[in-house]
């Protein structure tokens, strides 16, 4: 292995190994009984949802421009009636 891919491998298994020793650590008996000066749980208020129609469509005011454009004109006299495009 080239030594700059040695390096970056060290790094990434080096902080892996502090993410998960940081979660198994915990916070001791007084983090999770709550503690003296831990803030009371938070109310939660639950609602009931019912589904319904939602729109899919937006308006907006804009000027729409080609990135090329071309001139059709007829090779005979006359009025052009139809374009056909392939």
């Amino acid at each position: 292995m080239p030594p700059r891919v040695s390096i970056a491998y060290a790094c990434v298994l080096a902080s892996a190994c502090v993410l998960v020793a940081s979660a198994c650590g915990g916070g001791g008996a007084a983090a999770q009984a709550g503690g003296p000066g831990a803030m009371p749980p938070a109310d939660v208020k639950a609602v009931t949802l019912a589904p319904r129609d939602v729109p899919r469509t937006s308006e907006f005011i804009a000027t729409v421009r080609s990135l090329s454009s071309s001139t059709i004109q007829p090779q005979v006299e006359g009025i052009v009636t139809r374009i056909f495009v392939k």
